[in-house]
Formats: structure tokens, sequence, C-alpha cells
């Protein structure tokens, strides 16, 4: 289901590229130094949208990628890698878990991650929420979605209707 999410994502997306803010595509180079620094495997899915995209804001939505002028020793919004390290050297009570990787603000100040720990036989990987400072119940992380196919697709048809709100016409 996944790669159909992903793909229907995708094409929404392209049918709305005016309304869309991207950063530059990532080569496979950079996506394997950015998994080398963090020590960790990237969703397929989300390395397909690195690929296309490198970061994606989209009506009222961003989706975190690699911008290209990420450095390991300064904090850029928005730079899966900056951001990761960032997360690792300031939540300690408790530690930001080493296999998550921010790729949304939900708008309150905790962030939406893949969580790489439960990658699956298709290279994918769910999308969880990370609370600071709080320990959910059983110690486990909410999860968001199954996938970065089907927390993609969620993200662009919220995109879609905020800037319908905005009174912007869009294409379905």
């Amino acid at each position: 289901m996944s790669y159909k999410n992903f793909m229907q994502a995708l094409e929404l997306i392209k049918l709305n590229h005016s309304h869309c803010g991207f950063a530059v595509s990532q080569s496979d180079f950079n996506i394997k130094e950015v998994e080398r620094i963090l020590t960790l495997k990237l969703p397929n899915s989300y390395k397909e949208f690195l690929k296309k995209f490198g970061y994606l804001d989209f009506g009222s939505q961003e989706i975190f990628g690699i911008t290209n002028k990420w450095a390991i020793d300064k904090f850029i919004y928005g730079d899966i890698l900056s951001m990761t390290l960032d997360q690792r050297k300031i939540n300690d009570d408790p530690p930001f878990p080493l296999y998550l990787i921010p790729i949304h603000a939900l708008g309150n100040g905790e962030l939406s991650c893949l969580d790489t720990s439960q990658m699956n036989e298709e290279g994918e990987s769910p999308v969880v929420a990370w609370y600071f400072g709080a320990t959910l119940p059983n110690g486990k992380l909410e999860v968001l979605a199954e996938d970065f196919g089907a927390f993609l697709l969620e993200k662009v048809q919220w995109g879609l209707k905020s800037l319908e709100d905005d009174g912007i016409k869009v294409n379905k």
C-alpha cells in the first residue's frame, strides 16, 4: 500500500507544483552520506522523495529533507541531518532515540519522525510522533502512519485543503 500512496502523493504534487517549494533534488551520494553520519538506513520511499524534491513545502505542510546547505556544526531548520543531530544533543530526559529521523513539525513543538528501528521487508518504516519530555504509556511512540507513503499522502491532502481554504484553486 505504501508505494500506491506514495505515487498518489507524487501525482497530486505534480498537478499542483506551482504551489510547492522544493530544495534541490538529492544525489545517491548525499543520501548515503546522511545515512553514514547518522548511522542508520532511510526508508526506500523517503530516499525516492529526497531524490525528487530534497525538501517539500506544500500549502501549510512541510516535509523535511536534505537542503544541500547542511552542516554538522549548525542547526538548519528542515534539514534532517542537522535537525537529527540537534535533537540528539538537546533531548536527554528522555533521550532522543538514535533511530528516529525528524521529518515534519506537528505544530506544537513536537515532531513526526521516521522510526528506522522498525524497517519492514520492503525497506519501509512507520512514522511516529516524538513528544518532548514525556514518556508515552508502555514506553511506546505514537504511530502516525504505517509508512512514509501514507504519511506523505496525508500531508499533501492537508496541504491542498489549506490552499483551498486560502481561496487558491487546486487540482485533484
